[in-house]
């Protein structure tokens, strides 16, 4: 009942919503028998919410969407006599759009799909056509805080999602049954992230996290991660996502006074990543080495040559890069001739300062028609990204319809346009396959867990290069397989991180069971003999210590005698700070 009540009110939400809009944000659509959704933060947002820059890499993910959907199309075995089509949209990477997207495809299914919707009127006409086909599924989103507010929209009409991206350990099935993704959950980076830390012996690290789903779900992992390690947590800290400036100051200003502490883990994404960077910059944090999520580890707007004294040397996760060369040869075969639509018109402007010969400008000159992106471009900006997980997200969809028109044969088409989302999702809970990306298990919920290494390492033209230096393979025994002799380090130095400075003898650490501690002197009649010791013992009889050193001596002594040995140091007694009482007569 409780359920009824919450999907009524979504629909009427929805009615006015999408009675009161006729336009769209940014779309590339094509009919077909069946629809798949799909959104992609295509351009950053700014902290009013609008939309600002292109996103040059997740504008290839929005085409490999269109490029698995076409390759399906042509081959013709896998949907027989059906046609997929698409509509993708651009949700700027904010929870409004996101929802904003799902909300109107839910709507025009509503209004397909419900027998009392299927009457003639004027919002009905507005937002729907005989001749569109209803949408069966969504391909998205990157983000984990977009995909949870996407997923508590579209699973109340048993809509089923498929992301590409969100690997927040929150998104679990339990709660969004039609939630499904092809890769990895945070909780594998996280291990990752720690065996690299032990790897390289660093004890003490910071770390620092957007405030969103994404965000906590990963700080979280990895400090149950450390903890299981031995790592200590000298800095566990949080900011929001906007509004961040005060708290982000602070957090920078926090990074800067803790010398010994030379590692810093930020999970977060691509926006409030540069925001952080940037006020690094300003404060002159130069002298730390980033551990990056793959939230922001591969994306060109972070190896800007102003971030270059902040991240030479750090190393990024992203997942396992597969083999899509398929795809490459398409993306470098792209050119402004083919007017692929408003997302590329502002690529070719961006990037080679030019419009295609269809798109009129007074400020910019027309494309030749033969720019493209090269070959080595490819290599160095896209091809670490997420494009083989979208296509993976598109072949689960094929594969579900598959499944579900195996008893068709002839009649296929006749089959599909029966077809409702609910009956997509049953087929999806119980489907298992061999993507390009490894083994993906939507009945048990797992996508392979692999995860590639990167060194950010000064290139040319004081860019960046991303070298792939090891990998994670929660398959695998070891996991961790790295290449040391690769490793670019910050200012040439492989650093140090722990909570303080090494105690020497004559001190004691004075929090042995805390990460970070001072060095205590000795009491004047104890003494310690090792570094770093937690305590110092009492001196026995017949042992001195002085102040000009720390080491311990011991000298025979006859009681009965009263004799001293030769060799008693009498030029230190000045600096004597004990002194056994029976040793003087």
């Amino acid at each position: 009942m409780k359920r009824k009540m919450v999907a009524i009110c979504v629909f009427f939400v929805l009615v006015i919503t999408a009675c009161a809009r006729n336009s769209t944000n940014g779309r590339l659509y094509k009919q077909g028998d069946v629809i798949l959704g799909g959104l992609f933060p295509l351009h950053l947002a700014k902290e009013n919410g609008s939309c600002s820059t292109l996103r040059s890499n997740v504008l290839m993910y929005a085409e490999a969407m269109v490029f698995a959907i076409e390759e399906i199309n042509k081959n013709g075995t896998l949907l027989p006599n059906i046609t997929l089509g698409y509509d993708i949209r651009d949700t700027c990477g904010t929870d409004q759009l996101g929802v904003q997207m799902a909300s109107d495809f839910v709507f025009k299914n509503t209004l397909r799909f419900d027998f009392r919707f299927q009457v003639a009127n004027t919002c009905h006409a507005r937002v729907t056509s005989e001749k569109q086909a209803p949408i069966l599924a969504i391909i998205g989103e990157l983000d984990s805080r977009v995909s949870v507010n996407v997923a508590n929209v579209v699973q109340v009409v048993d809509l089923p999602q498929i992301s590409y991206g969100a690997s927040s350990a929150e998104l679990a099935r339990s709660e969004f049954k039609s939630f499904f993704r092809t890769v990895p959950v945070d909780d594998f980076q996280s291990r990752a992230m720690a065996e690299l830390v032990s790897h390289y012996k660093w004890t003490c690290v910071a770390v620092v996290g957007v405030d969103d789903l994404y965000g906590r779900s990963g700080v979280n992992a990895f400090v149950t991660a450390a903890n299981e390690t031995s790592i200590c947590i000298a800095m566990h800290q949080l900011f929001p996502v906007l509004e961040s400036d005060v708290i982000i100051e602070e957090i920078v200003t926090r990074l800067k006074s803790m010398h010994h502490v030379q590692i810093i883990v930020l999970y977060s994404l691509v926006p409030q990543a540069t925001k952080l960077f940037d006020e690094a910059r300003r404060q002159g944090l130069t002298d730390k080495t980033w551990i990056a999520s793959d939230g922001w580890a591969g994306s060109s707007l972070i190896h800007e040559a102003r971030f270059k004294s902040i991240i030479q040397g750090a190393f990024g996760f992203g997942f396992h890069e597969s083999e899509f060369d398929d795809f490459k040869q398409h993306v470098i075969n792209i050119t402004p001739r083919m007017n692929k639509g408003q997302w590329w018109d502002e690529f070719w402007k961006n990037d080679f300062n030019c419009l295609p010969a269809n798109v009129s400008s007074s400020l910019l000159k027309s494309c030749s028609g033969s720019e493209r992106i090269s070959s080595e471009r490819y290599d160095i900006d896209f091809s670490q990204g997420v494009a083989p997980y979208v296509r993976d997200a598109v072949y689960s969809v094929a594969y579900g319809l598959k499944a579900l028109l195996r008893n068709c044969n002839e009649h296929m088409q006749l089959c599909s346009e029966r077809l409702q989302p609910g009956d997509l999702l049953s087929s999806l809970e119980t489907l298992s396959f061999e993507g390009l990306t490894g083994h993906i298990d939507f009945k048990k919920g797992d996508a392979q867990a692999v995860y590639d290494i990167y060194n950010y390492q000064e290139g040319s033209d004081d860019a960046f290069t991303l070298v792939n230096i090891g990998v994670w393979n929660a398959g695998k025994t070891p996991k961790l397989s790295l290449q040391d002799d690769l490793v670019q380090w910050q200012n040439r130095v492989k650093p140090l991180s722990r909570c303080g400075e090494n105690c020497k003898a004559g001190t004691y650490k004075s929090t042995p069971n805390l990460c970070s501690w001072e060095c205590i002197p000795c009491d004047i009649d104890t003494v310690s003999d090792k570094m770093d010791s937690f305590e110092c013992t009492r001196c026995l009889p017949a042992i001195y210590r002085t102040t000009i050193t720390p080491n311990v001596r011991r000298f025979p002594f006859n009681s009965s005698s009263g004799q001293i040995p030769g060799e008693f140091p009498w030029a230190y007694l000045q600096s004597h700070v004990y002194f056994p009482f029976w040793l003087s007569w």
